[in-house]
C-alpha cells in the first residue's frame, strides 16, 4: 500500500502506513522474536528513513536508517536495505550540515559495495545534485580515479557521467577525453 501512495506521490501518507506497519512489526517481534519478522521490521525502517529523507525530514530519516542498520547487522539478505539506509544517512547528514558524518557514510557506501561503479556513480550522483562547488569537484575527482583504474564497460558509464557533469559546467577536454575513452574501450569512433 505504501508503495502505491509513493508511486502516486503521496510520501507523506505512505510514510503514515510505513509507520503504522513499523509498530505493528515491532509488537510481534516483541511477542515472538522471530527472525523473519525482524527482516520485515529492518525493510520497513529503511523505507521509512528514505520517504522521510523525500520530504525533508532529515532528523527522521537518519534515526529510522540508523533503527535498521543497527538491528540488520546480523541479518542476511538486507544488503541493498543497508546501502539505502547509508545513502539515506550520508544526504540527511549532508542536509543537516553534518559534513564529517555524511563523507563517513558516504564512504561505507563505498566500502561497503566494494567500490561497485553503479554505487559509486549513485553516490557520485548525489554529491553532484545536493552539493556545492567543493562536493561537486569531490565527486569528480572520484569519477576521473575509477576511470584510471577500473578497465570496464562500467567504466565508460562513469567517464560519461563525469564527461557530462564536465560538459554542464564548460570543462570541454574532459569530455573530450572521456569520449576517447569510449572509442577505445568499445573500439568505435
Amino acid at each position: 500500500m505504501s508503495l502505491l501512495l509513493e508511486r502516486d506521490r503521496q510520501p507523506e501518507a505512505a510514510l503514515d502506513t510505513l509507520q503504522l506497519v513499523s509498530e505493528i512489526l515491532e509488537q510481534q517481534y516483541e511477542d515472538s522474536e522471530d527472525p523473519d519478522i525482524l527482516h520485515r521490521f529492518c525493510i520497513v525502517k529503511s523505507d521509512i528513513g528514505r520517504l522521510a529523507l523525500g520530504i525533508e525530514d532529515f532528523e527522521t530519516a537518519i534515526e529510522n536508517s540508523l533503527t535498521a542498520l543497527d538491528l540488520s547487522q546480523e541479518l542476511n539478505g538486507l544488503q541493498k536495505a543497508r546501502l539505502s539506509c547509508q545513502i539515506t544517512l550520508g544526504l540527511g547528514y549532508y542536509f543537516l550540515g553534518q559534513m564529517d558524518d555524511a563523507i563517513a557514510a558516504f564512504q561505507t557506501v563505498l566500502a561497503d559495495s566494494n567500490e561497485d561503479p553503479d554505487v559509486m556513480l549513485l553516490v557520485t550522483r548525489a554529491l553532484w545534485a545536493v552539493g556545492g562547488v567543493k562536493e561537486r569537484e569531490i565527486a569528480v575527482q572520484q569519477l576521473r580515479d575509477r576511470c584510471k583504474v577500473i578497465r570496464s564497460l562500467l567504466t565508460v558509464q562513469s567517464c560519461e557521467t563525469s564527461g557530462s557533469h564536465q560538459l554542464i559546467d564548460g570543462f570541454w577536454s574532459f569530455w573530450s577525453s572521456c569520449k576517447q575513452r569510449k572509442c577505445n574501450a568499445t573500439g568505435r569512433e
